[in-house]
């Protein structure tokens, strides 16, 4: 798997194929840490130093302190109702969201599910490409909206991070050229078929 490449239609299903060993922390850990940065599209950083305090599970969101985040700015993030269920299953064992997880330790973690799940190429940071592509393909969102959502200050950055998938754009796009045919009665281009 390399950015850039058609994703596996459901990524979710394939790194849950991790058979963790529960009796680790990082190994209980790392498929909901997964799971919550493929729903937020927050940095490894920014998910290990999470504070319950900044979680509002009623009011649909969290909070990026700016001091956790790469731009140092605070950020709102929504979740969806699977970022709130991960987060309603998590054990409240201290301040942090992810207490008792290390980055090294996540990161040998996560390599070690990979190589099992046969997944290549494959690193943290994909989940964060990912979720941006989907915003692009599953929401209406504006590209302001996800770079809100994302945290990237620079609309190149967030293009970096996007990667459509072929079919996708062919739908939009046909959607889209009904929407323009039928105000200029004639094709993109304002030409009439002949």
């Amino acid at each position: 798997f390399t950015a850039g490449t058609v994703h596996p239609p459901d990524l979710l299903a394939e790194l849950a194929e991790f058979r963790m060993f529960p009796d680790e922390v990082t190994d209980a850990l790392l498929l909901p840490f997964v799971r919550l940065a493929l729903q937020t599209g927050a940095r490894r950083g920014e998910l290990l130093a999470l504070r319950w305090i900044d979680v509002f599970l009623d009011r649909g969101y969290l909070r990026l302190r700016a001091e956790t985040t790469k731009t140092q700015r605070e950020r709102i993030i929504p979740l969806t109702l699977r970022a709130k269920r991960v987060l309603m299953c998590l054990p409240r064992n201290g301040e942090r969201v992810f207490e008792g997880l290390s980055a090294s330790a996540l990161e040998q973690a996560f390599t070690r599910a990979c190589r099992r799940a046969g997944l290549e190429n494959f690193r943290l940071h994909d989940l964060r490409h990912e979720l941006t592509s989907r915003l692009f393909e599953r929401t209406s969102l504006r590209e302001f909206e996800i770079a809100a959502i994302t945290g990237h200050r620079d609309l190149r950055m967030l293009a970096r991070y996007t990667h459509l998938r072929p079919d996708w754009l062919v739908n939009r796009f046909a959607e889209s050229a009904v929407v323009t045919r039928s105000h200029t009665r004639g094709d993109v281009d304002g030409t009439e078929d002949r």
